[in-house]
């Protein structure tokens, strides 16, 4: 048992750093998503945004290197005012229990899957029509 375990390190395992790529990958996406359409609609552009709280589950993948990378973003964007340094953004809470954020994220990826639906939903009734157009369907 003892050459199984030997070296192992949970923080260096590999899904700690892939979460911390995809959690910085979907912020910048969010802020390049938000300036495209800012400059679409020739409105101004208010600044990127950034998450206040991040909470996890505890699990591996968000130790080691994932905390460090949020520590170090969080030191990135604190804020000083009147002489004291604020942390607004990139706050880690960790929650043993995930019933409740399990509810939050479930009821999120309903909404984000009916309007997926929708959106497919509208693309093929769209190309029935070209279709019906295109070959005098009736």
């Amino acid at each position: 048992m003892d050459e199984i375990t030997e070296g192992f390190d949970p923080s260096k395992r590999p899904s700690s750093d892939q979460a911390l790529k995809h959690l910085k990958e979907m912020i910048r996406k969010i802020n390049k998503t938000r300036k495209h359409y800012a400059d679409k609609k020739k409105l101004t552009y208010k600044g990127d945004l950034h998450p206040r709280l991040i909470t996890t589950d505890f699990g591996s993948e968000f130790k080691g290197v994932f905390t460090q990378g949020v520590e170090k973003l969080r030191e990135d964007y604190k804020r000083v005012k009147n002489g004291k340094t604020t942390y607004p953004f990139y706050n880690l809470t960790r929650v043993v229990g995930r019933s409740n954020h399990n509810a939050l994220a479930e009821n999120s990826v309903r909404h984000v899957r009916k309007y997926f639906y929708t959106i497919n939903t509208a693309y093929q009734n769209a190309m029935k029509e070209w279709k019906d157009v295109l070959f005098g369907i009736c």
